[in-house]
């Protein structure tokens, strides 16, 4: 689907690849404490829990950053309006419910964001970069909500 030539040809911002990838680093961190059980002075799952609510916001927010582009009001901006405040409530409600069904919902949160992101791609042009580095992100912040989950159930 995607190989260095066809990443070459994107024409992307740098700096989004490098902030959306620094963006990974306190998930990362925290699975590294996780998996290799490392002593630490605050919970690591609590923190993948936290983290992963604000990111989730934030990818909600650059929907609403979508549907402001839309020149005349329309169904595709009115969804996605609608849309962009689903993560943050997402989010709000991963903090007040049990650790396991936290990681579930963000989970869930961060697929179906990337999913609306896809779907939306071709009908307001946003650029192939921007979907390419959301599956990548999302990949990896999966994973690590994954690996918090079955640290949380065993």
């Amino acid at each position: 689907m995607f190989d260095d030539n066809n990443l070459k040809n994107f024409n992307f911002p740098k700096m989004s690849f490098v902030l959306g990838f620094g963006g990974l680093v306190p998930f990362v961190f925290c699975v590294i404490i996780i998996v290799f059980d490392i002593d630490s002075s605050f919970d690591p799952a609590k923190i993948l829990l936290y983290y992963g609510s604000v990111i989730l916001c934030f990818v909600g927010a650059i929907s609403w950053g979508f549907a402001t582009k839309e020149r005349t009001e329309n169904k595709l901006q009115q969804y996605l309006f609608l849309w962009s405040v689903l993560p943050a409530l997402m989010a709000f409600l991963a903090l007040v419910i049990s650790q396991a069904e936290s990681f579930l919902l963000l989970i869930l949160g961060f697929l179906l964001a990337y999913l609306v992101d896809k779907k939306i791609q071709h009908k307001l042009s946003i650029p192939s970069w921007y979907v390419f580095l959301r599956l990548q992100l999302t990949i990896v912040v999966v994973i690590c909500l994954c690996i918090g989950l079955t640290q949380d159930l065993f």
